[in-house]
């Protein structure tokens, strides 16, 4: 997936979901976003705005 890449995070880190309607996005506080199932609701994990590997890219 060309959207991955490598974050001081240990988690996997992405620039951008697989299929953008398959994901719901909702505040959860200033820079983050908590992502959940579009279908399910099940947690997914965030969406932390501005921290891409590029200026203005988001990273999952």
């Amino acid at each position: 997936m060309s959207s991955k890449y490598e974050h001081s995070s240990p988690w996997p880190a992405f620039t951008e979901t697989l299929r953008g309607d398959s994901v719901a996005k909702r505040e959860e506080r200033p820079g983050a976003l908590k992502v959940t199932c579009g279908k399910c609701g099940n947690g997914l994990g965030h969406e932390f705005l501005n921290d891409g590997p590029k200026r203005g890219q988001s990273r999952f």
